[in-house]
């Protein structure tokens, strides 16, 4: 491989630093190496490379500079790492990254306004925004929650934020970008919101100080020194037959995605989030088998060349009726982390013919990734899920980009609360005498698993809820799968209990009634 070749894939992709280095080194290996290593004449000229993609100024003086002594020696990959990553550290020590303006990323810029912020949303009255014409109503803090009690509330000092708030990210992201959520939503009185998103990849370690206590009170308590399992084996999973499948509707499992290089959904601006766009649609449209399907950009959205004008209202109607599509953002945690602007532009969803596996684009995460089906076959539909995985991760590879991952945090998405697997694998079960129980959703959190209504978190009583695994980080796809089966078996086999139960005690009641009427 040339050099040329090199700097051509340099240029068009957006893989991180540490494995452009590693790319380079080994291209240079290929091309001149030994059994101990590259020389440093070579090296300089991956040196040159690396810090032109970087943004960092360098000149052939540098590179010698940087390898000063080394003029005969050959480096390893660990020594040229070292060397490099030591170099450029050197060479960008001070220097500032601009904050990102599309959009906005300066909001407060003391405590004092923070605070001040913080008490206007407490009693900010209800108000309309439009969305692509629709109009969205929305209350910062319906419930009258009397302060602010997110995770991010909870850690967020004076002292921490006058820490963090000069910080800046390579892609511009600022601290006050990343808690913004959380300052304008005080909180939910039926679930512990987290209160923060991340602007970028790299917000997680730039303001690691928050987002650690933040990640680890979420997560039920998650070292920052704890390293995330992967498990993707379809075979390791339970019998899903333990599962009274009378009182299961349908079996849905879904994951987030992110590209490396692009700005996650509160900060990427218009541009960008069409070059993700068209990155991830060359992969899906080239899935093959019962992957195989079609892209259908959001009806207006003028950004996918094949279908200028998106899908039609019609046919976008009716995948939000079928349960398939999203809805455009209509919660306050969205319409503060910006995630509405240029709506819907560049958003869309890939479904294969069969409808059962889907992709969506750029709504809160850059991808989420969904298999499902009727009926309690989680085993089909997490098999289908992993493939669809591997199948997009394979393909964007190939166009050399790369999901976001990391050994602490596993697969890196916008919010710290679907960080890790990402996973949530649900049922919709029906449980009309369990959902009545004043201690149900407490049974059900000692079982690892999360209660919804039929139609989310807020809505009334329907006999039916979404039933999910609670945990996403620090446990493996395949662990919380079968930890989903265990709770569903259990909370089932408690409703028959109850059914059961219930005839004898409307006896007793009429009995209790007529003994009254008697005396």
């Amino acid at each position: 491989m040339s050099w040329d070749e090199v700097n051509t894939w340099r240029q068009k992709t957006n893989k991180s630093f540490n494995t452009t280095l590693e790319f380079c080194y080994n291209a240079a290996h290929k091309q001149c190496g030994t059994a101990e290593g590259v020389s440093c004449a070579e090296l300089r000229k991956a040196l040159s490379l690396l810090c032109e993609r970087s943004a960092v100024p360098i000149s052939d003086s540098d590179a010698t500079q940087a390898l000063a002594g080394e003029a005969d020696k050959t480096m390893t990959l660990d020594e040229w790492k070292t060397a490099v990553t030591a170099f450029v550290d050197s060479k960008t020590s001070g220097a500032k990254v601009s904050i990102r303006q599309d959009p906005p990323h300066e909001f407060y810029g003391s405590w004092e306004n923070v605070e001040k912020v913080k008490a206007e949303y407490l009693t900010k009255p209800a108000y309309e925004i439009d969305v692509n014409g629709v109009k969205i109503k929305l209350h910062h803090n319906s419930a009258g929650v009397e302060k602010h009690s997110s995770c991010m509330a909870n850690h967020l000092t004076e002292e921490l934020y006058n820490q963090l708030k000069d910080r800046v990210t390579v892609n511009g992201v600022t601290l006050d970008k990343c808690i913004k959520t959380g300052i304008e939503n005080p909180g939910h009185p039926a679930i512990k919101t987290v209160g923060m998103t991340a602007g970028d990849v790299e917000s997680y370690e730039v303001f690691k100080e928050l987002f650690d206590p933040v990640i680890d009170e979420r997560h039920g308590g998650y070292g920052a020194d704890a390293k995330h399992p992967s498990d993707m084996d379809a075979s390791k999973i339970k019998d899903p037959s333990i599962i009274d499948e009378s009182y299961v509707i349908s079996t849905r499992v879904r994951s987030g995605r992110s590209v490396q290089g692009i700005p996650l959904p509160p900060s990427c601006n218009k541009e960008e989030r069409r070059k993700l766009e068209s990155i991830v649609t060359k992969a899906l449209t080239k899935l093959e088998g019962e992957l195989a399907g079609d892209y259908f950009p959001l009806a207006g959205s003028q950004s996918y060349e094949p279908k200028p004008g998106g899908m039609t209202s019609e046919e976008e109607e009716k995948l939000r009726t079928d349960h398939f599509l999203f809805q455009e953002p209509d919660s306050t945690l969205l319409i503060s982390g910006a995630m509405h602007r240029d709506w819907p532009d560049a958003r869309g969803i890939y479904h294969n013919k069969d409808k059962n596996a889907l992709v969506w684009l750029n709504e809160e995460d850059h991808l989420r990734i969904i298999s499902m089906q009727m009926g309690p076959d989680i085993k089909a539909v997490f098999t289908r899920f992993a493939n669809l995985c591997a199948a997009v991760e394979k393909v964007v590879t190939e166009e050399g980009y790369s999901f976001a991952h990391s050994e602490h945090l596993g697969y890196i998405l916008t919010c710290p609360s679907n960080l890790g697997t990402g996973l949530r694998a649900s049922m919709m079960v029906k449980l009309p005498n369990l959902g009545k129980h004043p201690d149900f959703k407490k049974m059900a959190g000692e079982l690892g698993i999360q209660v919804r209504g039929s139609a989310g978190v807020d809505s009334g009583f329907t006999g039916v809820f979404d039933l999910s695994n609670s945990a996403r980080l620090g446990k493996s796809e395949v662990d919380l799968i079968n930890i989903m089966i265990d709770g569903v078996a259990a909370l089932i086999a408690k409703e028959k209990e109850l059914a059961a139960a219930a005839p004898a005690a409307e006896e007793e009641k009429k009995e209790d009634g007529a003994e009254a009427k008697a005396e």
